[in-house]
């Protein structure tokens, strides 16, 4: 037995904006015919059954909309255009701005500005990352409540800085292209000879990787301008642990001029009296990304990273002195 069912063809359709049935008959609404076909006399039955009737739309005939009519409202079937439309004063790519200074005690480098951290404009924006109360957790705020919204507040408050390897958003790091990566290792290096921070963190195991292919190349091209990162090579395998590495980044010495009043440290082994010398380093720190979407770390694994980058911090501040 063979059955088939029809759709007969609605009447009305594109009759009136969006294909109102304003004022069509019951009767002319489309119904479902379906024919039976047995093998036995090879005979057909159609039985039709009306469809279901879906309801009008209010349309400037119906009996509310004359009642609104006459009491001066206009009803949103006769004037769909009467909603405005607001501008939009941000877009996806807007940029989030980099918060730095000068030695701070961690420097969080992390892949590129989500879609609502571009729309807020600030880093880790999205509310289901976990790096904010990660930092909370951690003590790095020393037990003050932050937020994304405070993060232009941090490198002064608390010696945290941000940035990104890549500046444009996107909604997943999966449409960031390799090129882009090597492209931002460069900037990334100018940024920690300008400022160097005691502890570098890098938000993601891609982000350091990209960071560690490209940054003796960017050190050769940053050492011919005479300020760079001394070349010492990591290592030849890009095996490596999360946390603290075994290597870390120590920058060609910084001469300054001597103040004119008050004492300086001279640079002994210098010929040139008027300067004195800057040795400095700064500790490599990696760690999982803390997006809400890597689910191979829970938050309490992630906490813990940052318990641990705590440390590392506080050591490497009493080390070089204070920020």
């Amino acid at each position: 037995m063979e059955v088939k069912r029809e759709l007969t063809p609605e009447i009305g359709d594109g009759d009136g904006p969006k294909g109102n049935r304003e004022g069509v008959p019951d009767s002319e609404f489309p119904s479902v015919r379906t024919t039976v076909k047995t093998e036995e006399d090879n005979t057909i039955a159609s039985i039709t059954s009306p469809a279901k009737k879906k309801r009008k739309p209010l349309g400037p005939g119906s009996v509310l909309s004359r009642s609104l009519q006459e009491r001066g409202i206009r009803g949103p079937a006769s004037h769909p255009s009467t909603i405005p439309t607001l501008p939009n004063t941000t877009t996806d790519t807007s940029p989030v701005p980099d918060h730095l200074a000068h030695h701070l005690r961690v420097l969080f480098i992390g892949f590129n500005p989500g879609v609502q951290s571009a729309r807020r404009r600030c880093h880790y924006g999205n509310p289901g990352n976990h790096f904010w109360k990660c930092v909370v957790g951690s003590g790095l705020t020393g037990g003050v409540g932050v937020t994304c919204d405070d993060d232009k507040l941090c490198p002064r408050l608390y010696g945290l800085g941000f940035t990104n390897i890549i500046s444009r958003s996107s909604p997943s790091v999966a449409t960031l292209q390799k090129s882009e990566y090597s492209a931002g290792v460069p900037p990334i290096v100018a940024k920690l000879v300008t400022h160097r921070p005691r502890v570098v963190c890098f938000v993601g195991v891609k982000v350091f990787e990209a960071f560690w292919e490209g940054v003796q190349g960017a050190c050769r091209e940053t050492e011919a301008d005479g300020s760079a990162i001394n070349r010492r090579p990591l290592p030849a395998s890009r095996k490596f642990q999360l946390g603290l590495q075994p290597k870390s980044i120590h920058y060609a010495p910084r001469r300054r001029p001597t103040p004119v009043d008050g004492p300086a440290e001279r640079d002994t082994d210098s010929k040139d009296e008027t300067t004195i010398k800057e040795e400095e380093e700064t500790l490599l720190f990696v760690m999982p990304s803390t997006s809400g979407r890597v689910v191979h770390y829970t938050r309490a694994d992630k906490l813990a990273f940052f318990v641990r980058l705590r440390e590392v911090a506080d050591r490497a501040v009493r080390a070089g002195g204070a920020a």
